[in-house]
């Protein structure tokens, strides 16, 4: 089943091939995600009008920039340290995300 995607008006100079999407129910493995060999990111529908929108993309473009180095790397054991760097930057920078984005839930609920 495919899903109905939904473009998001985002734009990055350093990688014009990069296409944004909204896809519904995401959040159920991810809020966000780097399909890097389809040049894709998606982005859960319920993000739509977040505050943090805009760090989400950052961070899957990220994954994207990193995913480009690490296939280009002849090296192995560069290779092998570039996915050991993007690991240990993706735990701390999804922890961050998370924190941000409870607190901005927390403060929308707190006001309604």
């Amino acid at each position: 089943m495919r899903r109905k995607l939904e473009p998001i008006d985002y734009e990055c100079p350093e990688f014009p091939e990069l296409k944004f999407y909204f896809a519904d129910n995401l959040r159920f493995t991810a809020e966000a995600i780097c399909l890097y060999w389809i040049g894709e990111i998606h982005v859960d529908s319920s993000l739509k009008d977040s505050p943090i929108l805009p760090r989400i993309l950052r961070h899957e473009v990220e994954h994207y920039r990193i995913a480009q180095q690490i296939i280009n790397e002849k090296s192995e054991l560069k290779r092998a340290l570039l996915i050991f760097k993007c690991n240990l930057w993706d735990f701390f920078s999804t922890l961050k995300n998370a924190l941000l984005l409870f607190l901005f839930e927390f403060k929308r609920k707190k006001h309604k």
